[in-house]
């Protein structure tokens, strides 16, 4: 009887590690973005549209490099990583209020050498995207820059 609540176990923990974390279907927990400029960027995310601002009320994403920081010619999904599925975010008004993701692109060298307080008081935002769901489906989960 030991034995078979043993193999019961395992063989529930092999099941829930094969489908945690997983995209495929209706569950993508991050968006890529390709970095297609000459320069690394910086870029963030926000979910408080239309407030435009809204990025400024967290720490200078330079204090989290290897999170946010996407080098010339690199492909990441870090800065873009989300906890739970995008698509389950999108449907709680709570989390996306107005059914748009902004995401933020910001010169590196001026989230390093500039204040930050600067950087959003002068919004010093090389190109921000305003996503919806769809635009993201449409794009494959996708977002390059330039």
């Amino acid at each position: 009887m030991k034995n078979i609540s043993l193999l019961f176990l395992l063989a529930s923990l092999i099941f829930l590690g094969n489908t945690c974390n997983k995209e495929e279907g209706e569950c993508h927990k991050s968006i890529i973005f390709k970095n297609n400029s000459e320069k690394a960027l910086y870029v963030l995310k926000s979910t408080e549209f239309p407030d435009t601002l809204s990025f400024g009320t967290g720490p200078s994403p330079e204090l989290n490099k290897s999170t946010y920081k996407v080098l010339s010619g690199e492909t990441s999904e870090n800065p873009l990583r989300n906890r739970d599925c995008w698509e389950t975010d999108f449907t709680y008004v709570d989390i996306i209020p107005s059914d748009t993701l902004m995401i933020y692109i910001f010169d590196a060298d001026t989230i390093e050498n500039v204040d930050w307080a600067d950087v959003v008081h002068y919004y010093m935002v090389l190109k921000r995207y305003d996503l919806s769901l769809d635009d993201l489906k449409r794009d494959d989960w996708t977002i390059s820059y330039p």
